[in-house]
């Protein structure tokens, strides 16, 4: 049998209507249109609506007054008849489509400032404070670094980043902007340094994710002054000696910095995994960066350790055996609950949203 024939190929009208800038100048206002049924669009949806569309007798079509306006001189505007998407307060050479995405945009930003109660932040110094605490809690930093930053932020001339006061996703693009400030700083002085000590805990967070907190002490060698800073937040990929190892010595060269001459003690807990000379980071370090690194072992951990052993030594009193014991249970049985709590569940939840919608796409602004 012959073959069917195809169909014959159909193309999409592609409808452009986009609008100069040659526009109706400054101050004039819209003529009335033949034909419009006003006091039924602004029961629709009010008078600022019915500056920017317009329907005609009793018809079920909003039109766009810009896009209507203009076709008569613009043969390329095809098509004027929208939905009620039509309110978009159009720029002059902005097409319909983009000024429809714009005003969505704007009123998703409205209902976001309301939510987060910052639309009445309008105070220069107390906006560069809410931008401070947002980036010391977002990069896990100790509150001790609070009076470093915003000495940097003098420093850098940073106080009037941006004048949307009202835009929430502002700290989170202040932070972004600041933070190589901040990062960079930190990696000159530690290379100027003649020593530095690392202690690294790991920990896996309520998302169940693995990290490992860094933080360091060094010094300035002009000054003498010692320096116990946060340096950074490692994601792990395993719990071996081995990854930790390399992702902490990763996020150093990362920096730009050399431990081979300078790491003098590294300080952690003591599970095998950190602690050990053979297969723990410690271990790594003395063998690969510096066989003179001096391992210390962390000052919460051996209490912990002791208040413990006392716990369970038969040397030990009874009496002290026996309280050790419930204060040590109590405090197991109240991490049990409130680690699993379904409400704390939830409030991350809520918080990791509202900051991947901060920082998501963050932008530099020129200081005004």
């Amino acid at each position: 049998t012959p073959p069917s024939p195809r169909p014959p190929s159909t193309t999409r009208t592609k409808f452009h209507n986009r609008i100069p800038a040659a526009g109706v100048p400054d101050g004039c206002e819209r003529p009335a249109v033949e034909g419009e049924n006003p006091v039924r669009l602004d029961g629709m949806a009010g008078s600022d609506f019915a500056y920017w569309a317009y329907v005609l007798g009793n018809a079920n079509v909003v039109n766009c007054w810009h896009c209507g306006h203009y076709k008569a001189s613009h043969p390329t505007i095809t098509r004027t008849a929208w939905d009620r998407s039509a309110f978009t307060c159009h720029e002059k050479s902005q097409d319909h489509k983009t000024a429809v995405r714009k005003y969505q945009d704007y009123l998703a930003h409205q209902q976001a400032n309301k939510d987060m109660g910052l639309t009445e932040m309008s105070d220069e110094a107390l906006y560069v404070c809410f931008a401070t605490s947002y980036m010391i809690l977002y990069f896990a930093m100790p509150f001790t670094h609070y009076t470093f930053v915003c000495k940097l932020h003098q420093h850098l001339k940073l106080a009037n980043t941006t004048t949307l006061y009202n835009d929430p996703r502002a700290l989170g693009r202040f932070a972004a902007c600041i933070v190589d400030q901040y990062e960079s700083a930190q990696a000159a002085h530690m290379q100027k340094a003649t020593f530095i000590g690392i202690q690294m805990d790991e920990a896996t967070c309520i998302a169940h994710e693995s990290h490992a907190a860094i933080c360091v002490t060094y010094d300035d060698p002009q000054t003498g002054e010692l320096y116990d800073e946060f340096f950074i937040l490692v994601k792990l990929t395993g719990w071996t000696g081995r990854e930790m190892f390399e992702a902490c010595l990763a996020a150093f060269e990362a920096r730009g910095i050399n431990l081979r001459d300078k790491l003098a003690s590294f300080s952690g807990d003591g599970a095998s995994a950190v602690a050990s000379e053979k297969k723990g980071v410690f271990g790594y370090f003395r063998r690969v960066v510096n066989r003179l690194c001096y391992g210390v072992h962390c000052a919460s951990h051996r209490v912990a350790l002791a208040v413990k052993d006392a716990g369970t030594h038969r040397t030990c009193s009874r009496s002290l055996r026996m309280v050790v014991n419930m204060l040590d249970q109590s405090i197991r049985g109240s991490h049990a609950i409130f680690s699993k709590s379904s409400k704390r569940i939830e409030q991350f939840k809520a918080l990791a949203a509202t900051v991947l919608a901060m920082v998501k796409t963050p932008k530099l602004y020129v200081a005004s």
